[in-house]
C-alpha cells in the first residue's frame, strides 16, 4: 500500500474532524477506505468511482494517477473474467486488451489476454477441423487462419492450413474431372448422370459457375420430365407421388405454373383420400354416423375422387340397414313378433327390397293375427275348453304370445272344475 496515500488520507481526516469541533459539532469518527483496500476486497466499481473522484481533486499527482491507472486496469480485469467464465470469449478479450493497452507492464494483464487468445485459438482451430471433416475447405482454411492471428505459433492451426490449402488444390483437378463427364452425360441426354457429376464438381470446387450454369440446363430439362411423370401418376390416382414430383420441380422453378396448380390439385386429392381412409375406419368400428359425416366433408374437397366417395356412402348404407335387419332378426329368433314386425317396418321405410325382410314381416304379421283371431274366438266362446283348445293352436306358432293370460285364466277355470 502507498505511504503518501495513506498519509493524504489521515490528513484530510484531521483535517474533517478539527472543523467540526471547531464548530461545536459532535460526530463520529468517518472511516475513509483507500483506493488499495478497495482493490483488494475486490469491490473493482467503487475503486474506480473513488480513483476517479481523488483524480478529478488533484490531477497532477502521481499516486493519484497510479491508483486511477490500477483500478481501471482491475475492473477491466474483473470484467473480462466474468464474461470468460459465461464462456463469451471475444468479449473477455476487449476487456483484456483495454486493461493491456492502458498499461502493457502490468503481467497479470498480459497472462489473461494470453490466456483468452489461447481459448479462441483452440476453438478456431476445433471448428476448423470440423469443418474440414464435413468437406467445407475454405471454411476450415478462413478458421486456422484466424486462429494463427492470434497464436502465429499454433502447431496444430499450421498444420490443418497446410493440409486444407493442398486438399483444395487437389480437388481442383478433381472437379475438372466430373465437370468434363457432365459435359459429355449432356450430350448424351444422360440427364441424371449429367447432374450427378456436375454435384460432384460443385462439391470438389464449390461456386464454381459453369458447373452451376450447365447443371441449370439439366434441371430444366428434367423439369419437364417431371412434369410428364407428375401428370401421369395423377391419371393413375397416385397424388401423392404426383404431388412429390410436383414438389420437387418447384424446388428447381418455384414460379412453375403447372407445378403449382398441381401441386395444390394432388393436395386437395390427399386430403381427400385422408378423409376417405379415416370414414373407412370409422365405418370398420362401427360408427357410421361419424363415417358418413366424414364421407360428406371428403366430398365436398374432391374433384377426381367421387366415385369412391359414393362408393363408401352406399357401403355405409348398406351396413346401416343390415344392423336393423339383424336387429330385427334378433326380435324374431326370441319370439317378439311384434317388435320385430316394428323394426322390419322401420328398415323397409328406407330400403323397400332389402333382403327377405318383406316375406320375413309379412310372415310375423300373419301368426300375429292368426293369433290374434284364435285368442279372440275363443274368448268368444267362453268356455275353458275353448280356450285350452286355443292356447295349443298358438303356441304351436308362437310360444310367447303376448296376449295369453286371458286364455291362460279361462282354461285354468276348466282345469279347477274338473278336480
Amino acid at each position: 500500500m502507498d505511504c503518501s496515500h495513506k498519509g493524504s488520507s489521515a490528513t484530510h481526516r484531521i483535517l474533517l474532524l478539527l472543523t467540526l469541533w471547531v464548530a461545536g459539532c459532535q460526530v463520529a469518527e468517518i472511516e475513509v477506505v483507500s483506493v488499495s483496500d478497495l482493490i483488494q476486497s475486490g469491490q473493482f466499481e467503487a475503486a474506480v468511482r473513488q480513483a476517479s473522484e481523488e483524480y478529478a481533486l488533484d490531477p497532477g499527482d502521481p499516486v493519484v494517477q497510479a491508483w486511477r491507472l490500477n483500478a481501471s486496469v482491475a475492473w477491466l480485469l474483473d470484467q473480462g473474467r466474468t464474461e470468460l467464465l459465461d464462456d463469451q470469449d471475444d468479449t473477455a478479450m476487449q476487456f483484456f486488451q483495454k486493461a493491456v493497452a492502458l498499461d502493457s507492464s502490468n503481467q497479470v494483464a498480459v497472462t489473461w489476454l494470453w490466456k483468452v487468445r489461447r481459448k479462441i485459438a483452440d476453438r478456431l482451430v476445433s471448428e476448423g477441423e470440423e469443418l474440414e471433416a464435413s468437406d467445407d475447405l475454405s471454411g476450415a482454411i478462413q478458421r486456422y487462419g484466424l486462429a494463427l492471428e492470434l497464436v502465429t505459433d499454433d502447431g496444430q492451426a499450421l498444420a490443418g492450413l497446410e493440409r486444407a490449402t493442398l486438399l483444395t488444390a487437389w480437388r481442383i483437378g478433381v472437379a475438372e474431372k466430373y465437370y468434363g463427364a457432365g459435359v459429355r452425360d449432356m450430350r448424351a441426354f444422360q440427364l441424371f448422370e449429367a447432374r450427378s457429376n456436375f454435384d460432384y464438381s460443385d462439391k470438389y470446387r464449390p461456386g464454381d459457375e459453369r458447373s452451376a450454369r450447365r447443371r441449370e440446363e439439366v434441371e430444366h430439362f428434367l423439369v419437364q420430365r417431371r412434369l410428364a411423370i407428375a401428370a401421369d401418376l395423377e391419371r393413375q390416382g397416385l397424388y401423392a407421388a404426383a404431388s412429390t414430383e410436383f414438389r420437387m420441380t418447384l424446388l428447381v422453378d418455384p414460379e412453375n405454373t403447372i407445378a403449382l396448380q398441381g401441386r395444390e390439385r394432388t393436395s386437395r386429392e390427399i386430403e381427400a383420400q385422408r378423409i376417405l381412409s379415416e370414414a373407412e375406419m370409422l365405418a370398420l368400428r362401427g360408427n357410421l354416423a361419424a363415417a358418413m359425416e366424414r364421407v360428406g366433408e371428403g366430398n365436398a374437397i374432391t374433384r377426381k375422387q367421387g366415385d369412391s366417395f359414393a362408393k363408401l356412402a352406399r357401403s355405409i348404407e348398406e351396413d346401416g340397414f343390415r344392423r336393423v335387419y339383424q336387429r330385427a332378426k334378433a326380435l324374431e329368433q326370441d319370439l317378439l313378433f311384434r317388435e320385430a314386425i316394428l323394426v322390419y317396418n322401420e328398415l323397409l321405410d328406407v330400403a323397400e327390397f332389402f333382403e327377405d325382410a318383406i316375406s320375413r314381416r309379412n310372415t310375423l304379421q300373419e301368426f300375429v293375427q292368426e293369433a290374434d283371431r284364435t285368442r279372440e274366438q275363443a274368448l268368444r266362446e267362453g268356455t275353458p275348453s275353448a280356450a285350452a283348445s286355443a292356447l295349443r293352436r298358438i303356441e304351436i306358432v308362437w310360444p310367447e304370445y303376448d296376449r295369453r293370460d286371458d286364455l291362460v285364466r279361462l282354461s285354468g277355470d276348466a282345469a279347477d272344475g274338473d278336480q
